[in-house]
């Protein structure tokens, strides 16, 4: 084996993780085998290395030592909690700027030349910030993506501030934006998304209210596919979300929580008369039953299932927590119309 080739070890490194490319493996001391070894399987170790809070510091010092950051397509920090120091991240961002596809933050947080870095990434795709710990400003994070043309994901972090006065542009490419942290009404009535957006979710953003998600989802509603909204939203009233299927007539996802819903979501679909697009939805909730506010029914859906204003859907998930008897005949009858539709019904713990 030590005589075969460089091409014919990639290939033996590639079909390592060819089940899942994107996952990150450790596979280095496979290298050691021989010269051919080291030549063949560089490129697919370093592709999307695997980094813990052991190994992080010595990758660190092979990176700025050596070119294998042209190597790295993928950076994965969010296992990386203090031993991740905001300068060594930024160092890290430059040095494999030029292949660099994904990005996810470590638990820490990232200061401002490592945001600012994120600029030279030019061939960023995806970022991911949500398990930052750190608050950071948006204003450096908007002037480090702002120009990247193949961006597609980006997960905002819970903890963020923004610095007042300044604009911010979205890249032109965006699929999918997971809003949290100091989003606000203002930021939100300023933001002009672009067309490609076909995916949001929001969750933990407490200074967003009904005025600020209605405007929101006003905006992106006839292009996105896709729509979560996840408790807690602490400033969002009992219906803030009645309004989810007027103003995103094409979601075929939508994940919602029953603490921001009332019967008026499905009476006011039926009011429409214009059929929704939904295949999957979701309705979780966080509370408990013994809580005096009136939670949506089960009978709500059958109702819009029986006026046909729910044709595609396909998969219903709703929350144990929501009180729905399984045994009961209004339940029955909504796993039934369901069923006739071609679709299941799930019970969920959330």
């Amino acid at each position: 084996m030590p005589n075969l080739p460089t091409e014919i070890w990639f290939r033996i490194f590639e079909n390592l993780v060819s089940w899942n490319p994107y996952e990150a493996k450790n596979n280095g001391a496979l290298l050691r085998i021989c010269r051919n070894a080291f030549s063949g399987g560089l490129p697919v170790i370093y592709f999307f290395p695997k980094l813990n809070a052991k190994n992080y510091a010595k990758f660190f010092n092979t990176i700025s030592e050596t070119d294998f950051g042209k190597l790295v397509h993928h950076i994965n920090l969010t296992n990386i909690s203090y031993t991740s120091k905001a300068s060594i991240t930024s160092r890290l961002l430059r040095r494999c700027a030029q292949n660099l596809e994904s990005f996810s933050g470590p638990q820490t947080g990232l200061g401002f030349t490592a945001l600012r870095a994120l600029s030279n990434c030019s061939h960023l795709k995806k970022i991911d910030l949500s398990v930052l710990s750190e608050r950071i400003d948006l204003q450096y994070l908007f002037a480090g993506i702002q120009n990247l043309q193949y961006l597609e994901y980006i997960d905002f972090p819970a903890l963020s501030k923004f610095s007042p006065g300044h604009n911010e542009s979205w890249p032109p490419s965006l699929v999918h934006i997971g809003f949290a942290g100091a989003i606000t009404d203002g930021f939100i009535a300023e933001s002009s998304f672009p067309p490609s957006l076909k995916s949001v979710n929001i969750t933990n953003c407490p200074q967003l209210t009904d005025t600020g998600l209605f405007t929101l989802l006003s905006k992106v509603g006839t292009t996105v596919t896709s729509v979560t909204v996840q408790y807690p939203m602490a400033e969002l009233s009992r219906n803030a979300l009645d309004c989810i299927f007027q103003l995103c007539p094409y979601a075929g996802i939508i994940s919602i929580p029953a603490n921001y819903i009332t019967s008026n979501l499905f009476e006011s679909l039926s009011e429409s008369g214009v059929s929704h697009k939904v295949e999957h939805l979701e309705i979780s909730y966080s509370g408990s039953l013994l809580t005096a506010v009136s939670l949506v029914k089960a009978d709500d859906i059958v109702s819009a299932l029986a006026d046909g204003k729910l044709p595609q859907l396909r998969r219903l998930q709703y929350s144990i927590r929501l009180g729905w008897k399984e045994e009961s005949e209004d339940v029955q009858d909504l796993v039934d119309l369901i069923d006739d539709q071609g679709g299941e019904v799930f019970v969920s713990v959330k």
